[in-house]
């Protein structure tokens, strides 16, 4: 059994993924005080979820996780979803939370294939703040 937030994985600066860079966060990032930029992140992420990949194939991998959304789409939707205070408490702690789209891109890159049935998202799909999913 493993239990880990992806959001609050230690950044480590990787090579970086062409590919990986397509899905561009909205969200702001820093480590330590400096500014990362999306690709930092995605590129990050795609690593972070590769190293998974060996030890998920006869289970699966389940992972819930906090998601930020686009800023102008927010402004749109200030009292129906709590991004807000996950975003400004994630990123004040060094923890790197995406949106659903671009957390979803970066597992495909790694490898990692959705499970649709055992898949679920809160609280709407057009408002994804919190995420379940499995892959393998």
């Amino acid at each position: 059994m493993r239990s880990f937030l992806d959001h609050n994985r230690i950044y480590r600066k990787v090579k970086s993924n062409q590919e990986a860079t397509k899905p561009r966060s909205m969200c702001a990032y820093s480590y330590k005080g400096k500014y990362l930029s999306s690709e930092d992140i995605t590129s990050n992420l795609v690593h972070h979820f590769s190293l998974w990949k060996k030890y998920i194939k006869k289970h699966g991998l389940i992972l819930l996780e906090l998601h930020g959304i686009d800023p102008a789409f927010n402004t749109l939707n200030k009292c129906s979803t709590p991004t807000i205070a996950y975003e400004a408490t994630h990123g004040y702690s060094d923890q790197f939370i995406v949106e659903y789209e671009v957390f979803l891109r970066c597992a495909q890159v790694a490898g990692l294939d959705k499970i649709e049935k055992y898949s679920k998202v809160f609280p709407s799909d057009e408002l994804v703040t919190i995420s379940l999913n499995m892959f393998m």
